[in-house]
C-alpha cells in the first residue's frame, strides 16, 4: 500500500482489516469462540489485546449480559480488562511469560527453549547476598559497597560507580550528586534545603542540541537539577530532573488547508529529534517506537492529517486547530510517579499561515534520594530508582553468565525502558 502514498500507520490498519483471518469469521462464530472460553480469563485478554474485534465485542455491554458467562472479569468490562495490576499473581506472571515469549528474538529462543526469559533487563545484573543493606532496601536486591569484602563473586557497587546519560555527550554519576544530597540530608528542615540542591547544574553546550527557532531564544541545551518535593505526608524526596526542549522551526511542519499537521513531516521531525538526546530521555520500544506520536490520540486528537492516497479523503480536523487540551505521553512508575514525560505544544506562528513551529519537552525524573520527616538523619546511599536509571554501557563490569542481547527488535534488548514492577 505504499505505492499508493498511503500513511504507514493507515495502511497497517488496512491490511489486518483486510488480511486477518479472524476478521473473515462471522460474528456468530466469534461469539461462539468467547462462549467456549468460559473463564479461560488468559486466553480471552490475549484476544482482546490482539485483535480489535474481540476487544469490540468484549466492551460491548449488551452483548457481555446476553452471553451470561459466569466470568466476573469479563462482565467487568473495559474498566477491568485494562487495570492489570488487579489480576492475580499468578495469572499477571504467566501474561508476562507469554508476552516475553513473543518478543523474543530468535537468539533469545535459542538460549531459553523453554520460553522463559528475565522478567526485566535488570535481572541480567548480578544479586547481592541476603546481608547486603540494599538487598532490603531495594527489591532489585543489586549492589553495594559491602560486595567489595572480597571472595568469588566480589564486584563493585552498581549505584556509586554507575552513571546515567543526560545526552549522548554528558553523564550524571552518583559521586557529581552526593555533595548535594549530603548537605540537603543534614538541614533541619527540609523545606529549607533547595538552597542546597540548586548547586547542582549539569547542561551540554553541544551545537547539536541548540535547536531554537529564533537567534533571540534561549539556547535549547539538555539539562540536569536536582530538586526537593513532599511526597505524601510522611517523607521528602530528591529528585533528579533530565530535560530537553528543541524547536522544530517554522519551515519544517507545513499545515494543510484546514490546519492540520501531516503525520508524515511529524515523524520526520521527531526521528531527527531521536538522532540525539531524545532517544536516551525517553527511550522507545518495540511497543512504542515513536512515543512522540502516541501524544495525538486517534481517537480524541483531529490535530494530525493521515495521508489515505488517491486524494484527500481523511476525515476532517478539529475546528480550533491545535486546540486540543495536552498532547503528552507519560510513561510513570512507583510511589513517586517519577518516569518519563513528553509534551508538545505549539511556540508562534511561522513566517505563514501554513507553518508553525512546535515545541517538543522531554523530560526524564529520578528519585535518588528519601528523607522520612521525624527520622534520624542517614547516610544518602543510591536508592531503588537510581539503579534503573544507570545505564548499562555506563555501569561497571559485572560477573554475570547472562548475556545482554542487543537486538532492539527483541523484548531483552538490553537497553530496554527498565521494568518498575520489579518482580
Amino acid at each position: 500500500m505504499e505505492s499508493t502514498g498511503m500513511d504507514p500507520l493507515l495502511a497497517a490498519h488496512m491490511h489486518n482489516v483486510k488480511r486477518s483471518p479472524i476478521n473473515r469469521l462471522p460474528d456468530e462464530l466469534v461469539l461462539q469462540i468467547l462462549r467456549c472460553l468460559g473463564n479461560d480469563l488468559l486466553t480471552m485478554l490475549c484476544l482482546r489485546r490482539v485483535a480489535r474485534r474481540f476487544r469490540r465485542i468484549i466492551d460491548d455491554p449488551e452483548i457481555r449480559m446476553a452471553m451470561r458467562v459466569d466470568c466476573l472479569y469479563w462482565r467487568s468490562g473495559r474498566i477491568f480488562f485494562e487495570m492489570v495490576d488487579r489480576f492475580p499473581k499468578d495469572l499477571k506472571k504467566e501474561l508476562w511469560r507469554r508476552i516475553q515469549k513473543d518478543g523474543m528474538c530468535d537468539q533469545c529462543r535459542m538460549l531459553r527453549p523453554g520460553g522463559s526469559a528475565p522478567d526485566s533487563p535488570d535481572a541480567g545484573w548480578l544479586r547481592c547476598s541476603h546481608e547486603c543493606p540494599v538487598m532490603l532496601r531495594s527489591p532489585l536486591s543489586l549492589h553495594c559497597d559491602g560486595c567489595r569484602s572480597g571472595g568469588r563473586n566480589a564486584h563493585p557497587c552498581l549505584g556509586r560507580h554507575g552513571a546515567a546519560r543526560l545526552c549522548e555527550h554528558v553523564n550524571v554519576s552518583w559521586a557529581d550528586m552526593e555533595p548535594y544530597l549530603s548537605e540537603w540530608q543534614q538541614q533541619q528542615d527540609p523545606h529549607d534545603g533547595q538552597a542546597c540542591l540548586d548547586g547542582f547544574k549539569v547542561e551540554c553546550r553541544d551545537p547539536s542540541h541548540d535547536k531554537r527557532c529564533r537567534a533571540e531564544d534561549a539556547p535549547t541545551w539538555p539539562r540536569a537539577a536536582l530538586k526537593a518535593k513532599a511526597h505524601q505526608m510522611s517523607d521528602w524526596v530528591v529528585v533528579l530532573t533530565f530535560e530537553w526542549q528543541p524547536h522544530s522551526g517554522s519551515n519544517v511542519v507545513s499545515l494543510t488547508s484546514d490546519g492540520r499537521a501531516p503525520a508524515s513531516e511529524m515523524r520526520t521531525l521527531f526521528q531527527r529529534h531521536r538522532q540525539g538526546a531524545a532517544a536516551i530521555l525517553f527511550p522507545s520500544s518495540p511497543r512504542l517506537p515513536l512515543p512522540e506520536m502516541a501524544c495525538f490520540q486517534d481517537t480524541k486528537c483531529r490535530c494530525l492529517y493521515y495521508e489515505v492516497g488517491g486524494g484527500d479523503q481523511s476525515r476532517p480536523g478539529n475546528p480550533n486547530r491545535h486546540s486540543c487540551a495536552a498532547h503528552i505521553c507519560s510513561r510513570l512508575h512507583g510511589w513517586h510517579r517519577t518516569g518519563e514525560i513528553v509534551s508538545i505544544w505549539r511556540h508562534s506562528p511561522g513566517i505563514s499561515n501554513n507553518s508553525i513551529c512546535l515545541v517538543t519537552h522531554y523530560s526524564r525524573c529520578i528519585t535518588v534520594c528519601i528523607r522520612v520527616n521525624g527520622g534520624n538523619v542517614v547516610a544518602v546511599t543510591p536508592g531503588h530508582d537510581w539503579y534503573h536509571a544507570v545505564d548499562p554501557d555506563l555501569a561497571p563490569p559485572q560477573r554475570s553468565p547472562k548475556i545482554p542481547c542487543r537486538d532492539k527488535s527483541c523484548i531483552n534488548y538490553y537497553r530496554s525502558p527498565a521494568s518498575f514492577a520489579c518482580r
